[in-house]
């Protein structure tokens, strides 16, 4: 049996599940390593250097929140030749999902998915890693 894996993290009060082959690495940075971005969409809130790259941070919660915290937990995604940064509040863990539950999951309007499944009784959005790089 073929399963799909998905790394289930915690945004706000959301769980997503971001897809494992697109999964680069998962960081923990001190917020004074985080510099404002000078422009972008909304969501594009700041940049940090990873390994001598200048990477793009992507907060997906609607009520952007100050980084009053001294650690940020980022998940760095690789989208063929860029990476980019999701700020997330938690990291649960990778999961093996069956190919059935993943193709019934429920379509839904979210700016940041498409689909929306229940997993380890919780609802999870699959996290559409393409539209965090189309312009706004």
């Amino acid at each position: 049996m073929d399963l799909n894996r998905f790394l289930q993290v915690k945004i706000g009060e959301r769980f997503f599940l971001i897809p494992g082959d697109a999964v680069h690495k998962v960081v923990e940075i001190n917020s004074e390593e985080l510099y404002n971005s000078p422009y972008g969409p909304s969501y594009l809130t700041h940049l940090f250097l990873f390994q001598k790259e200048i990477i793009p941070l992507f907060n997906l919660e609607s009520d952007e929140k100050k980084y009053e915290q001294k650690k940020v937990i980022i998940v760095i995604i690789k989208k063929l030749l860029y990476f980019f940064g999701i700020k997330v509040d938690m990291v649960l863990k990778f999961a093996e999902i069956e190919p059935e539950l993943i193709d019934g999951a429920l379509a839904i309007e979210h700016p940041f998915a498409k689909k929306a499944l229940e997993y380890n009784g919780a609802e999870c959005y699959l996290l559409d890693t393409d539209v965090l790089l189309r312009k706004e």
